[in-house]
């Protein structure tokens, strides 16, 4: 991967900027097309531009994490405010 590995060497080997814009089947003054159906079929193509979202994490591995900080009794005492709210 050109982004990750910062590997200038494929970069330069598809030919620097003009090349990679050729590749991605894209403008250098003007972008991409807005043209509904050519941005539908990009997605397919190059896939979604998102980021996964990161994975919530309980309360129980909040509580867990605070063993090491704090007595049992006192995670009981936290459980039971939190349960209450």
């Amino acid at each position: 991967m050109l982004n990750r590995d910062h590997d200038t060497f494929i970069f330069q080997e598809v030919g620097g900027v003009r090349g990679l814009s050729d590749l991605l089947k894209s403008n250098l003054n003007k972008g991409v097309s807005p043209d509904e159906d050519e941005l539908l079929r990009r997605r397919d193509i190059f896939g979604a531009n998102t980021y996964p979202r990161k994975k919530r994490r309980s309360i129980w591995s909040c509580l867990i994490s605070c063993v090491p900080l704090y007595s049992a009794t006192e995670i009981g005492v936290l459980y039971l405010k939190l349960v209450r709210i």
